[in-house]
């Protein structure tokens, strides 16, 4: 690009030279190089001012607020232990499919996707940023990985008795296309889900240490297929990928990522420190007054986000039904001064807006259960400030608070304690995808079927109905035996500083950066 311009001078030069030199009878020589030369002073043009063009969007420095103790390495789209990881996956890698705007299934990565009989067939273009090489070894990794929650791949393509490397032969390469063949017909609707979940995105394979897909892992953060990328696996800067980005999307020399949480959002706003506030923080009813004093806008969600009380599984063997809503009603009290803003009390973790949300006729049942007096056993609540919540609780005997120390979604059994507090996305509708997830990470669950009796037993449903009868049941067990017991339900909130706008879309908590434009 840069020798094009040099060629062209030396070729007028060289008319210029013939003309005055040698005479006209070498004119013949300046048509013939005027007529190659002009076409490829048209295109080194264009592209001068196209790089021109993207140099001049990306002169912009982006300051963004994660909370960064959330973190935990590596950071890769089949382990997602927290908000915060989800937040540099999304930004740094893409999905071969994508949920748009609207709520609908496009192309991403791909340059398209199509159906042939039991066959899902993706395309990939010259032009695109990964290819179907790339595609198989990021879906046949998450095929094999234990650690994938959203939705486990080879339950819907394998036949019954497979094993796993007799299904991997259902995902194979052709060309430029990536065939996902399945042997169940009634499962094929689940794959596109499943492959715009996070465990779904694709890494470049360049960037692994190994391309044995078995026991592969990342190894190198600047090659990326997202729009960012980080060099040195300095999470504290992000930089563009300049060829990923199209023109109508706003570009950032650099990001420069702020640790922060609940606590110093408010002081970092006031001082001027960031720009953007990322999903990964709440904002609670303190920090209103600093939003407003200092003009800050609010951009967020649908009510996607469910707070709740998790029992594990040690505190349900050794505590009653009664005991726990004895628990949950109390922590349900205390938390009405402390809740996120824009959040509403709720009785049930699904919404009215999906599918399985609970009847008036069960929500009364549920209220109806009584509370235990008192504690027989003594029960550790783990909260993140264990001196307010001491403080909260302590009338009530047996009940310990204790410090969560550990992820509780991650965490041993034995090591969690015997209740704490999640938030969770909730879907739409009922995607295999989402399902998996609350099975795979304990939210529901009972104690007399594992989570692959479950999750096979949801997968053997064949009609629509019959699976949100199945969901609305699980639903419905694991509040009225409070194996879990929700609290609130609230959007997630971007907040951008004047001079920024954000457009993030209504049904997804990602804070996507190439969407924060600048005014």
């Amino acid at each position: 690009m840069q020798e094009e311009p040099i060629k062209i001078g030396f070729c007028f030069a060289l008319i210029s030279f013939k003309k005055n030199i040698l005479g006209e009878q070498k004119m013949r020589t300046k048509l013939i190089c005027a007529i190659v030369v002009t076409p490829l002073l048209f295109v080194a043009i264009t592209i001068v001012y196209n790089n021109i063009y993207r140099i001049e969007d990306a002169t912009q420095l982006l300051r963004v607020a994660v909370k960064l103790s959330d973190l935990s390495y590596p950071i890769d789209p089949i382990r997602n232990p927290s908000l915060s990881n989800a937040f540099f996956v999304n930004n740094m890698y893409g999905n071969l499919i994508s949920v748009s705007d609207s709520n609908e299934f496009e192309p991403e990565l791909a340059e398209s996707f199509r159906w042939e009989k039991n066959s899902l067939i993706i395309s990939f273009s010259d032009s695109s940023i990964v290819n179907a090489a790339d595609a198989e070894f990021n879906i046949k990794r998450s095929f094999l990985s234990d650690i994938n929650d959203h939705g486990d791949l080879w339950k819907i393509l394998c036949a019954a008795g497979e094993s796993a490397d007799e299904c991997l032969q259902r995902i194979v390469v052709q060309g430029k296309n990536l065939i996902l063949t399945a042997a169940n017909s009634e499962n094929l609707h689940m794959i596109i889900p499943v492959l715009a979940s996070i465990n779904y995105k694709i890494v470049p394979v360049a960037a692994f240490d190994s391309t044995d897909y078995k026991n592969a892992q990342i190894k190198n953060y600047e090659i990326t297929s997202g729009k960012f990328h980080v060099k040195n696996d300095d999470f504290l800067r992000m930089f563009p990928n300049l060829n990923n980005f199209s023109k109508t999307d706003t570009v950032y020399s650099q990001v420069s990522i702020v640790d922060a949480d609940s606590n110093n959002i408010s002081s970092l706003i006031e001082n001027k420190k960031i720009d953007v506030v990322s999903t990964t923080i709440n904002f609670f009813e303190k920090d209103i007054q600093s939003l407003e004093r200092n003009h800050w806008n609010l951009d967020k969600t649908h009510d996607i986000k469910i707070t709740f009380l998790n029992f594990s599984e040690a505190a349900i063997r050794k505590t009653t039904v009664n005991e726990r809503f004895l628990i949950a009603r109390s922590i349900k009290v205390e938390t009405k001064n402390s809740k996120a803003i824009l959040s509403k009390n709720t009785e049930q973790y699904f919404q009215e807006f999906s599918q399985s949300y609970l009847s008036n006729e069960q929500l009364e049942s549920v209220a109806q259960i009584q509370s235990a007096q008192l504690l027989e056993n003594s029960v550790e609540f783990g909260a993140p400030v264990q001196e307010r919540w001491q403080k909260a609780l302590g009338h009530i005997k047996n009940l310990k608070v204790s410090k969560l120390n550990v992820n509780p979604l991650t965490a041993k059994e034995e090591l969690k304690p015997d209740v704490f507090v999640l938030a969770n996305d909730i879907s739409f509708g009922v995607e295999y995808s989402q399902i998996s997830h609350l099975i795979k990470s304990k939210i529901f669950k009972t104690l007399d079927k594992s989570e692959n009796e479950l999750i096979s037993e949801y997968l053997s449903l064949k009609k629509d109905a019959q699976r949100v009868s199945f969901v609305n049941k699980l639903h419905y067990d694991v509040i009225s035996k409070c194996y879990i017991f929700p609290i609130w339900s609230s959007p997630y909130v971007t907040a951008v500083g004047p001079g920024y706008a954000s457009e993030m879309s209504k049904y997804n908590s990602r804070t996507l950066l190439w969407k924060i434009k600048k005014k």
